[in-house]
């Protein structure tokens, strides 16, 4: 079996680049980055909080064609989340571009591990990825979160 066939079938891929944002850079790298505001912070609801954190919005970027908020997520100034959100018009243009997002992400990462009607998920080498799409205001949002956070000093 050659190398690019084990690779294929027995190794998972790194979590994809959505713009030019990706697991683990270094938040310095990143120009034009407002941190989010302590009211911001609490509408997040965060699960858990680690030592050093920090919550900044990125400039827009564009991936899969579509243009995406982003929140970065970082510890000691390296990124451990990166969520990008999209607004559609209509629930019609959400469900064509939600496809066209699971095309691209399938197509780097493989099929999901995780399927439900409106959230997907794949593990990676260096994390995992989230799909999910809301009915309730036609939006998708990307999440993915590296495996870093395993080694983290969590505050809660």
């Amino acid at each position: 079996m050659s190398m690019g066939m084990f690779d294929k079938l027995f190794r998972r891929s790194n979590a994809p680049i959505l713009g030019s944002y990706h697991l683990d850079m270094k938040i310095d790298s990143v120009s034009g980055l407002s941190e989010i505001s302590a009211a911001e912070k609490a509408a997040l609801q965060l699960v858990m909080n680690f030592k050093n954190s920090r919550i900044f919005h990125a400039p827009h970027a564009l991936f899969a064609g579509l243009t995406w908020e982003f929140l970065l997520g970082t510890v000691d100034g390296n990124v451990y989340k990166v969520s990008a959100l999209t607004k559609l018009h209509s629930d019609e243009t959400r469900n064509i571009a939600w496809q066209n997002v699971l095309g691209v992400l399938q197509n780097q990462l493989g099929m999901p591990e995780t399927l439900a009607a409106n959230i997907l998920a794949w593990d990676t080498r260096d994390g995992n990825v989230i799909l999910n799409r809301s009915d309730s205001n036609s939006e998708i949002v990307i999440t993915l979160t590296s495996s870093a956070i395993r080694k983290f000093d969590r505050i809660r």
